[in-house]
């Protein structure tokens, strides 16, 4: 099953939620933590396969449309 996350836009406010196919859900949760650990320099390292946009949404919740 694919991974989820959902976030709150910081220019919106609009909640949406991200669906990454390339991901499991306990893959995405173990890179996400120890990216957030500090374990992982960046988050295009911890979660590689994922494009930019995707990035972005799970950073700041953004879609290209609002930038």
């Amino acid at each position: 099953m694919a991974a989820r996350i959902t976030r709150e836009s910081i220019l919106s406010g609009t909640t949406r939620t991200l669906e990454m196919k390339q991901y499991t859900q306990e893959e995405f949760d173990r890179a996400y933590e120890a990216y957030k650990r500090g374990e992982i320099a960046s988050l295009s390292d911890a979660l590689p396969l994922l494009t930019e946009k995707a990035l972005e949404f799970i950073r700041s919740g953004t879609l290209p449309e609002e930038w």
